[in-house]
């Protein structure tokens, strides 16, 4: 059993046997409303290495203690960001890390976007493999239909030159929540976030037709993304085939 310490380590089966990810308690305030991007950058890898905790807990039956996986959950549905009036960006549903959301579009996509795909995974995830957590939040469903609507708004697209490459990055933070495997099933709970699952197949189908020029992609990782939107179950990103599905 895992103690329930301010540091909790699991360890990792990936190539590297020291390979591990780190649940330390929250030491930051959100939303962040300072201006360093590295701290906003730890942030998100806070976020993206709970949410790979939790998926290799659940799949490699590992015993981790669901006291910390239900109160991160409460930190995310209590923090689930609002529409500020006074804000041209509409960021209602969203994990926006920074407190102003008014910004260039390519920081937004890693400081706005990106960290909603990490949190959206994470609470899927939740629903579907710890139905006693789901239960004990009387608001869940509604949090999670925001979250998936917010997250439709790009067709799970970057920017620029980058673009494509960085919707790849986003199907990846999505799929450890199984989002995809999840929606295809559920569709009526989100239709916006139904139809940009779409809308990303098609765009990174179109590219593997030309992949040349600015904006080339990794066509593996584009052929993996295109099986992962479909909603199959497939080995991804290096970890046992045993450990993701």
């Amino acid at each position: 059993m895992l103690e329930d310490e301010k540091y909790t380590q699991v360890e990792l089966f990936k190539e590297k046997k020291d390979s591990r990810l780190i649940w330390s308690v929250i030491d930051y305030d959100f939303p962040y409303q300072g201006d360093e991007t590295n701290e906003i950058y730890r942030i998100t890898n806070d976020w993206f290495n709970r949410l790979k905790i939790v998926r290799l807990s659940t799949e490699n039956r590992t015993s981790f203690p669901e006291k910390s996986i239900k109160e991160f959950t409460a930190f995310l549905i209590n923090n689930q960001r609002e529409q500020d009036a006074d804000a041209h960006f509409n960021a209602d549903g969203s994990f926006a890390i920074p407190e102003g959301v008014e910004m260039e579009t390519d920081a937004r996509v890693e400081f706005v976007y990106f960290p909603s795909y990490i949190a959206t995974a994470y609470l899927c995830l939740i629903k579907q493999d710890y139905p006693n957590i789901y239960k004990s939040f009387s608001n869940f469903d509604v949090v999670l239909k925001k979250a998936l609507d917010f997250c439709s708004n790009r067709h799970l697209q970057g920017h620029g030159y980058d673009s494509i490459q960085e919707s790849l990055t986003a199907i990846e933070y999505l799929s450890y929540g199984k989002v995809f495997k999840y929606i295809k099933s559920h569709r009526e709970e989100s239709k916006k976030f139904h139809y940009a699952v779409y809308q990303a197949r098609k765009i990174i189908r179109e590219k593997l037709k030309d992949n040349s020029g600015w904006g080339a992609i990794d066509e593996d990782s584009a052929r993996v993304s295109l099986m992962l939107l479909s909603g199959k179950n497939i080995e991804v990103f290096g970890f046992n085939p045993r450990s993701i599905h």
